[in-house]
């Protein structure tokens, strides 16, 4: 069975808010959500405490989801 495609690619991030300009402006991609969630079942789901997110997208084609923790990952 091979791949067919995928939804979206998640990434995570240190610091959101400079990816974002990097894969907008620099890339050509832009915002298309904002989430910012904590608590169950994220953090399970994740790995991760409270969590910003943005999802970008780029001519409707390619979605990246970047994610940035309160907690960094080691």
């Amino acid at each position: 069975m091979a791949i067919q495609g995928f939804s979206h690619l998640g990434l995570c991030v240190s610091n959101l808010a400079r990816s974002q300009r990097f894969y907008c402006k620099g890339l050509g991609f832009s915002e298309a959500l904002r989430l910012e969630f904590s608590g169950e079942p994220s953090a399970t789901l994740l790995g991760l405490p409270g969590v910003r997110a943005v999802r970008i997208e780029h001519e409707d084609r390619v979605r990246i989801e970047l994610f940035e923790s309160e907690r960094p990952l080691a």
